[in-house]
């Protein structure tokens, strides 16, 4: 496996052709999901943020699925509560694109972790002795075109 870590807006004129197998995308966030042990977030961050983190998750998420191959998967993730950042953002991007398809989040044979959400998966803060955080697996169809 080769490992890259660069600006995924960057994503599509660095790389013309979808050549991705599997993607990470661990998106700038609220952080929400980390202020007890981050309380400074409380003071950082206002209210209006949250709909520009929106816009640039979904850049982000449209620049990264234009490089993914067909039958390649995207990990969706955020350390955020809010559903703007999460579950919307998912169902937004579901909705401007055909190919993709959610995939269940994998949970262990003997551990169910976090909170099934409408797609994805949540961890809140303080279950399990975790910070909040956000999961969505996502695949392109097989048909979708090169």
């Amino acid at each position: 496996a080769t490992c890259l870590t660069l600006n995924a807006l960057d994503l599509p004129a660095r790389y013309p052709e979808a050549i991705f197998d599997r993607i990470l995308l661990d998106v700038p966030c609220s952080a929400s999901g980390v202020i007890r042990r981050h309380p400074d977030i409380k003071k950082l961050r206002r209210a209006e943020d949250i709909e520009s983190l929106v816009s640039l998750q979904a850049d982000i998420l449209d620049a990264a699925w234009a490089v993914l191959k067909p039958g390649g998967r995207l990990l969706y993730v955020t350390c955020s509560v809010f559903r703007q950042e999460n579950e919307q953002q998912i169902r937004a991007f579901q909705s401007r694109y055909q190919d993709v398809q959610i995939l269940a989040m994998p949970i262990g044979q003997t551990l169910e972790w976090g909170v099934a959400c409408q797609p994805g998966r949540q961890l809140l803060p303080g279950m399990d002795e975790s910070d909040g955080f956000y999961f969505c697996l996502l695949e392109k169809n097989e048909s979708a075109a090169v």
